[in-house]
């Protein structure tokens, strides 16, 4: 991998609230999935979704005058992030159906740390520190206090291995895109990752799933525009142009939101209980960003 890449060491506020913007819109995804669900099939939520999201972003770009060339070393990169994309995905949608809700929150914000690490392995400016790692263990402790219960033991099964497993492809996906999407158009990337990922979904969907489509009405579809126009096309288009500018390991620190978010629109829109976990779960988590972010900045006296 490519190790002399120059991103911002620090993090605007401007970017800062849209990090967190788009880790809200990723947690809400995951209410919006269990609401399509009630409608389509696993694979068929997510080819649909990426279809739709592929789509969208076409026109966009048609709209905006926007060229889809790509450069020819760029075809082979985008295309083992696609495959990896479409393993994660996968991985988590198996994952989850052999797994409980709670083992499955905690283990995929395991992502975070994997991030780090492969950040100070292959990224020259991004190594690891003391204040990082303190960040990402509070937070980590506020995801715990999230999905902690009794009945939680420590025996692992094989949706908690795929689910780990889905967190370390999200996390290898994510450094090596950074290796080269400094030189590459986000827009381009984000367009083609989606739209391949779209058909290997759809023919998991017909392998896999019982039923593809077993009721449409306007909840789901609603579930469905939101996971494909707001969460995919606009999330990972926003996401991948902060990528590219700023460090993937502080970034990354704001995936705690997002099982945050997806308990907060579980709650609002799914009727899913507020407990004082959660609260406390929400301070610790603003904690860990706030350490692994904050940076004093000297003040000249006169």
């Amino acid at each position: 991998m490519q190790k002399n890449l120059k991103t911002k060491t620090e993090i605007p506020l401007s970017a800062i609230f849209t990090a967190a913007f788009v880790c809200i819109l990723f947690g809400a995804n995951t209410t919006a999935i269990k609401i399509s669900l009630e409608g389509f099939g696993i694979f068929a939520s997510a080819g649909i979704r990426f279809f739709l999201a592929g789509t969208a972003l076409f026109l966009w770009g048609k709209l905006k005058g926007r060229s889809f060339k790509i450069k020819r070393d760029d075809i082979k990169r985008i295309f083992v992030i696609t495959i990896i994309f479409t393993i994660q995905l996968s991985s988590y949608a198996l994952g989850i159906s052999k797994s409980n809700a709670s083992r499955a929150a905690l283990l995929i914000n395991m992502q975070p740390f994997f991030v780090l690490i492969l950040s100070h392995i292959f990224i020259t400016d991004d190594k690891m520190n003391l204040k990082k790692l303190l960040g990402m263990i509070v937070g980590f402790c506020g995801v715990s206090l999230l999905v902690v219960k009794k009945e939680i033991g420590i025996s692992f099964k094989i949706g908690d291995i795929l689910i780990l497993c889905t967190a370390l492809l999200w996390a290898i996906n994510a450094i090596y895109l950074k290796t080269f999407i400094k030189n590459t158009s986000v827009f381009n990337i984000t367009f083609y990752q989606i739209s391949f990922a779209a058909p290997f979904l759809l023919i998991e969907s017909l392998i896999f799933d019982d039923k593809i489509i077993s009721l449409i009405n306007f909840r789901t579809c609603a579930a469905m525009f939101y996971q494909a126009v707001i969460c995919t096309a606009f999330g990972f288009v926003t996401w991948n142009f902060l990528l590219k500018k700023y460090k993937a390991s502080l970034l990354h620190s704001f995936i705690f939101i997002i099982p945050i978010s997806g308990v907060f629109f579980s709650f609002l829109l799914l009727n899913e209980t507020l407990t004082v976990n959660i609260i406390g779960a929400m301070c610790l988590i603003a904690a860990g960003i706030i350490i692994a972010q904050y940076k004093p900045k000297k003040i000249a006296i006169i």
